[in-house]
């Protein structure tokens, strides 16, 4: 894991923002088995995706339906990240994770919410 989150931790300097190549590439840590890699790639992707940008929100929209509980909480974190705030399709698409089975996902969208409509007021 070590490994991976020294690369993800340098990617932002060597690469351009959005860069859709190394997008999919950190996108793909987010089902990393290690909790901290999954967190090193959502930091990761807010240094290198422009914020709002379709393509990523749609590819971490789609891993909330992951069956790993742990990838589910990660794209929610990863999401609140890359969010414009007001974006009323991510902000539904976290709110129905509040009824995730996983408490992990739960608490992880009600802090996403937060962040979300703290950011639009």
């Amino acid at each position: 894991p070590d490994a991976r989150m020294t690369a993800l931790s340098a990617l932002h300097q060597v690469v351009e923002k959005g860069d859709h190549y190394a997008i999919a590439a950190v996108t793909t840590c987010l089902e990393d088995s290690d909790f901290q890699v999954r967190l090193a790639a959502g930091e990761t992707l807010s240094q290198i995706v422009e914020e709002g940008d379709d393509g990523t929100i749609a590819s971490l929209t789609a891993h909330l339906k992951h069956v790993q509980g742990h990838v589910r909480q990660a794209a929610v974190l990863a999401l609140a990240k890359v969010t414009l705030p007001g974006n009323e399709h991510v902000l539904a698409a976290i709110t129905a994770c509040l009824d995730d089975d996983d408490d992990v996902v739960r608490r992880a969208a009600r802090g996403a919410l937060s962040k979300l409509k703290r950011a639009a007021s």
